[in-house]
């Protein structure tokens, strides 16, 4: 069974079962190319960064109303990066913030 931890908790725990990610990749790093006239070649700006990547799982939830409250609780409260890892790279992690819809259907 496939999971991921997420500010302090890991994906069973709140009743989510994870079918699939979506993403394997990395990130892009952050640089501009400035053409200056007459020179050859482009000027590189590194911005000494990497620009945000769209990570998203499958999940299903199995659990009560409560359960269901912790959840929305959990990836809802706090606009601010977390730690995230998963079982799909378990010698990986991110600095993640949930900002999607959190859209549960039964």
């Amino acid at each position: 069974m496939n999971n991921f931890y997420f500010n302090g908790y890991y994906s069973y725990e709140m009743g989510l079962i994870v079918e699939e990610k979506s993403i394997y990749n990395g990130p892009q790093p952050d640089f501009e190319l400035i053409s200056v006239p007459g020179r050859d070649g482009d000027v590189i700006l590194d911005h000494n960064r990497y620009k945000n990547v769209e990570v998203s799982y499958t999940v299903s939830f199995i659990g009560t109303k409560e359960k269901a409250a912790a959840l929305r609780q959990w990836l809802c409260a706090r606009a601010v990066y977390g730690y995230l890892s998963d079982s799909y790279q378990p010698d990986h992690f991110r600095h993640a913030v949930f900002v999607s819809q959190l859209d549960m259907r039964k």
